[in-house]
């Protein structure tokens, strides 16, 4: 039972940091009784860090080292990111659910990569084929009306009075996002600091649609 959208959620994420042993605490939480799944296997969406954290979990045992090397290995190297800062669990783990500090700029390059497949000077440093699913709304957020791939959200932004477009971005804490817009051939980067704020990402998007997407319509 998780979902960072209610404080009273066994899982989330704010009691999450609060533990020792995060990956013991996850496994250990409840279950929903009664928790119904659809014919594709999904239950009802509710976003939960700790599901990018044991995600972070399953990688190091399928690749067989730390996921923090892993993805310093296999993206930040080729793509030339050398400034970053990974946030750690007490026991030492890289909480792959977030924390994790990168220059804007950085960011920007790993917008660019998913905009171009995965191609980054001519090289596949992912598969074309796992970019598309992570930008293929697999369940839909009640809440926001937002879409959901892999860790990416998708939404409707205005580009005008009557006019819309759909962007794909992942976001962060404080109203942190990396907004890739495949209509407009375009990646937006903001970061912010309005951390724990409800409001943030409301913000952020407001922010962008009315200031720096009409913006790109003019070049």
């Amino acid at each position: 039972m998780a979902n960072d959208s209610d404080d009273s959620s066994p899982g989330n994420e704010d009691k999450m940091h609060k533990q020792d042993d995060c990956s013991k605490w996850i496994v250990n939480l409840p279950v929903k009784q009664n928790y119904l799944r659809d014919k594709n296997g999904f239950g009802p969406f509710r976003y939960a860090t700790i599901n990018a954290v044991l995600m972070g979990e399953v990688i190091e045992n399928v690749v067989n080292q730390p996921v923090d090397t892993y993805i310093i290995n296999t993206l930040f190297k080729p793509l030339g990111i050398e400034n970053y800062e990974f946030q750690y669990s007490p026991t030492n783990e890289a909480m792959a659910g977030g924390g994790l500090k990168l220059r804007s700029r950085d960011l920007l390059k790993i917008g660019e990569l998913v905009q171009a497949d995965g191609v980054f000077q001519k090289n596949q440093l992912i598969p074309k084929e796992w970019i598309n699913d992570c930008l293929t709304v697999h369940r839909m957020d009640d809440d926001s009306g937002a879409g959901y791939g892999y860790y990416f959200w998708n939404f409707q932004f205005p580009i005008g009075e009557k006019s819309m477009t759909s962007g794909w971005f992942m976001a962060g804490n404080g109203g942190n996002i990396v907004l890739i817009l495949p209509e407009l051939e375009s990646v937006i980067v903001v970061t912010r600091t309005n951390y724990n704020s409800p409001t943030q990402a409301i913000e952020t998007i407001k922010l962008v649609s009315q200031y720096i997407i009409p913006q790109l319509l003019t070049w």
